[in-house]
């Protein structure tokens, strides 16, 4: 598991979450809509999310 330095994140919950670091061990991640319209960042979410 190689840490991703251009992808932060503090979700220790996630899989893909770098354990000792707070960055994504993904390659890319993929950002979703949590509504029809989106106008702030509370509207996205990560889609790459996977619980550990």
């Amino acid at each position: 598991m190689q840490t991703n330095q251009n992808i932060s994140c503090s979700v220790n919950e996630c899989t893909h979450h770098a354990n000792s670091e707070n960055y994504c061990t993904l390659q890319q991640i993929n950002v979703g809509k949590c509504q029809g319209s989106t106008c702030s960042c509370a509207d996205t979410e990560c889609a790459s999310f996977h619980a550990k």
